[in-house]
């Protein structure tokens, strides 16, 4: 219902019928729909992942208005395709499955890329880095100023900041390796639980002063205020919104529309003022970023092996082969900035020589 009514809105503003089916396939209503979401997959506006999943449920909710006779186009509303998925059962043997899909399809996941990370993405250049959260503090709520310091500073996902709580703080314990630093428990079996990706258990370091400033924030009249409007399951929660729900979505169901909604005000105002730092940010590049810089740093000082070790534990990566994207992503720039540099000098000279 939630993709439907997103559908539906999307209908209202661009003043498309529901039932626009005409000859030109292309500027069919449920074609239109598409285009404009691979648009807002680009800018980031929505997650791959859900653009898919609401194609499905809008193809699902047309395939029962044809059944029902609500609508019967005088042109095809799209194509068949039957997909052939092949699977292997714990014997060993292989079958395959035919699967129903159309034309319409969004693919969940993202053509692969040699040169980026999880989730296809980029990291940001130090400069960037610094002007975004000096943008977002001139511009942006102060719950997002502190997603950001968490992503850019720590690495968590968006679905584990959403859920730390303030217990979680008052848990720290001092890093016995790093002067300065502070380490708090994530995942099912930290005292409280805190979600992580495939329910990784891990401690994160944390530096004092970013802990310090999460305490202020947690004792701060706004956010005890929000907390005192909610449901006794959530009161423990860090970060609650105006209405006192919290930042991510039900169990599962990776949605963060409140905190996506604020990163797509603020890049909506950067437009605006044409700071383009802000171009295609989405809130996991703050993950990307903190990936390569951590491994950047660990692999001036350590074996390859030992990097990928420390910076797999950091990271809470389930599989290290996730964690060996950063290394190799470090290797490559190196090499393609190398070249750059050399191919710079040879242009400047064949430039001079004219």
């Amino acid at each position: 219902m939630t993709h439907l009514l997103a559908y539906a809105k999307w209908l209202e503003e661009t003043g498309t019928h529901w039932w626009h089916f005409p000859a030109d396939k292309e500027e069919r209503c449920l074609f239109l729909y598409r285009s404009f979401l691979v648009r807002e997959i680009g800018a980031g506006s929505i997650n791959r992942r859900t653009a898919a999943s609401r194609i499905r449920a809008i193809v699902q909710f047309y395939r029962w208005a044809s059944t029902h006779r609500l609508i019967s186009p005088e042109w095809p509303m799209w194509q068949d395709r039957h997909i052939g998925v092949r699977v292997s059962t714990n014997f060993g043997f292989e079958r395959t499955i035919l699967k129903l899909s159309t034309d319409l399809r969004i693919p969940a996941r993202p053509a692969p890329s040699s040169t980026a990370l999880e989730d296809n993405l980029l990291p940001i250049s130090a400069d960037d880095q610094e002007s975004i959260q000096a943008y977002a503090r001139q511009h942006g709520t102060e719950e997002l100023q502190l997603f950001l310091s968490l992503g850019f500073r720590t690495g968590l996902r968006l679905g584990t900041i959403s859920d730390l709580k303030v217990q979680t703080l008052h848990r720290a314990t001092p890093d016995p390796h790093m002067t300065g630093f502070m380490r708090i428990s994530v995942g099912p079996g930290a005292q409280p639980p805190v979600a992580t990706k495939h329910n990784a258990n891990g401690t994160i370091p944390i530096h004092k002063s970013d802990l310090d400033a999460l305490i202020a924030y947690a004792t701060s009249t706004k956010r005890l205020r929000r907390s005192a409007s909610t449901s006794s399951e959530y009161r423990d929660l860090l970060f609650l919104t105006r209405s006192g729900q919290p930042y991510a979505g039900k169990a599962g169901d990776n949605e963060y529309r409140a905190i996506e909604m604020e990163i797509s005000r603020l890049r909506s105002r950067a437009r605006r003022d044409r700071f383009t730092a802000m171009n295609e940010f989405k809130f996991h590049r703050t993950r990307a970023t903190f990936g390569t810089n951590t491994a950047r740093l660990f692999l001036k000082h350590l074996k390859v092996a030992d990097a990928l070790a420390l910076l797999r534990d950091l990271m809470l990566h389930s599989d290290v082969a996730t964690t060996l994207k950063y290394v190799k992503f470090i290797e490559t720039g190196d090499l393609i900035s190398s070249l750059a540099d050399e191919y710079t000098r040879s242009y400047l000279k064949l430039t001079d020589a004219r």
